[in-house]
């Protein structure tokens, strides 16, 4: 789960609504290509975006979105902060042993230091010690990697910071220089 808020300047109520994901794709791809100010209209069945001259219109999803706040930890209160450049090489080091990259990813997190690893029967073993934020009873957890790094490479902060609450509940991820956005990843079996 990811999710990123962004205050608006809104004279009306604007109901919650369900974006196509090729428009949210289009959508982001003009604002970075454009500084001009984002007008949104919201009709019953459609919503337009004007940004300058440029206009998109797009249908709206029918349907309730799921309750996701259900899915975000509440108590995760095991904090490992870990410089982001040295977690995502790493990351990417163990894996590489693995022929299939999905492959889970071992985090033995320890007070001063996490060791990432990496046991794969088809090509063997790779093990990383790095040094981390941490001063709580050990906690050995698995993630597919590359759910990691999906959410590694679109953090902007020198140091990703994970919350645990225990080896099996979900993990919260947090961005430091972006207070508007966190990540869920849901622990796996390894």
């Amino acid at each position: 789960l990811s999710s990123s808020s962004i205050e608006i300047n809104s004279s009306s109520d604007f109901s919650s609504i369900i974006l196509p994901r090729k428009t949210a794709f289009q959508l982001c791809n003009l604002l970075a290509e454009n500084l001009n100010k984002l007008v949104i209209s919201l009709s019953e069945n459609k919503i337009k975006f004007q940004i300058g001259k440029i206009i998109l219109t797009s249908k709206v999803i029918d349907g309730k979105f799921p309750d996701y706040q259900k899915v975000i930890p509440k108590d995760n209160d095991k904090s490992l902060l870990v410089p982001l450049n040295d977690f995502i090489s790493s990351v990417e080091r163990v894996v590489s042993v693995s022929i299939d990259r999905k492959e889970g990813v071992k985090l033995d997190i320890h007070k001063g230091k996490l060791n990432l690893s990496v046991n794969s029967t088809n090509s063997g073993d790779g093990n990383e010690v790095i040094p981390a934020k941490y001063d709580y009873e050990e906690i050995t957890i698995g993630f597919n990697s590359k759910y990691l790094l999906d959410i590694a490479s679109v953090i902007e902060s020198k140091n990703i910071q994970l919350k645990f609450k225990n080896s099996t509940s979900p993990v919260l991820i947090h961005d430091n220089s972006d207070k508007d956005s966190f990540y869920v990843i849901m622990p796996m079996k390894i």
